[in-house]
């Protein structure tokens, strides 16, 4: 028989850290809640984010309109060299004008989709059931992508539990046959 200490340890933990830069405004636990994959932890604050994102919008508005009067442009062209009433010169202008076009209502579709996808940053969920651990960061503080962990959650079940036993001790234990 032997007495040792002995230290639980999660099987898994995740630590908590923002992806977007900005004032961490809220957070919505209790260090040592029991929390549930998806539910709300933190907010950082989102108007900045809104803000590109409307921008975003608008661009894609912008770049559509655009796009729209160059297939139009080009589809005109493409009558008119059929009939030989424009030069081919005309045509193909005409097509790299709309395929330009298309190339910039692509890059600003993505931009506007970054921008959502920062603004869904802004808020931070939990990405598994567990136990919140110590706060690290507290609301009030700005925080960037480098700030490090905000907090984690340890994941209660499973759980391991650790002993360290003495080298001498773990020599005599292996001796022992009734002991695997």
């Amino acid at each position: 028989e032997f007495e040792t200490t002995g230290r639980i340890d999660p099987k898994d933990s995740i630590k908590i850290i923002a992806r977007v830069d900005g004032w961490l405004e809220q957070k919505f636990f209790e260090e040592g809640d029991t929390v549930k994959k998806g539910q709300k932890l933190f907010q950082i604050q989102p108007d900045d984010y809104k803000l590109a994102l409307q921008d975003a919008a608008a661009r894609v508005n912008e770049a559509k309109a655009v796009y729209k009067n160059s297939v139009i442009e080009y589809n005109r062209a493409a009558t008119l060299i059929k009939e030989d009433m424009v030069s081919r010169e005309y045509y193909d202008n005409a097509l790299a004008f709309r395929n330009k076009n298309k190339a910039a209502l692509d890059a600003a579709t993505a931009q506007y989709h970054r921008a959502k996808l920062n603004l869904s940053y802004t808020t931070i969920t939990a990405p598994m059931d567990g136990r919140i651990g110590k706060l690290l960061i507290s609301p009030g503080n700005y925080i960037t992508t480098s700030s490090g962990e905000i907090t984690s959650i340890y994941k209660t079940d499973p759980i391991r539990v650790k002993f360290p036993v003495k080298s001498a001790d773990y020599i005599y234990i292996k001796k022992d046959k009734n002991i695997t």
